[in-house]
């Protein structure tokens, strides 16, 4: 069996959060350093992995996990910065069951 990678995961959001009629793109955090050797600051580190806007316009914020990896302090404080101010911020493990969960528990509807 083919081991897991966490970008199938997060494409697999991305299409369960699209067919659901939400915007929602995959967030690079860091920094990245061009060939011209500049530094290109990217999201700041512990952004969650997907930024999506609901229909109806409430914020989420997704991050993906595999197996027992856990979120990060950093992570944790996004998470709760999230929260805070009343947006939506929900960890995925392994599947895109606890999104689909959370989608129905919000009352977001299959896309027509």
């Amino acid at each position: 069996m083919a081991k897991r990678k966490h970008s199938d995961l997060v494409n697999a959001c991305l299409e369960v959060l699209r067919l659901r009629g939400c915007v929602a793109y995959k967030v690079q955090s860091g920094k990245v350093i061009t060939k011209w050797n500049t530094a290109v600051d990217l999201a700041p580190e512990g952004t969650a992995d997907i930024t999506a806007c609901l229909p109806g316009g409430r914020y989420a914020a997704i991050e993906c996990k595999l197996d027992s990896d856990r979120l990060s302090k950093v992570q944790a404080n996004f998470m709760d910065s999230i929260r805070l101010r009343g947006g939506i911020y929900l960890a995925v493990w392994n599947t895109v069951d606890d999104l689909l969960t959370a989608l129905e528990a919000w009352g977001v509807k299959w896309k027509r």
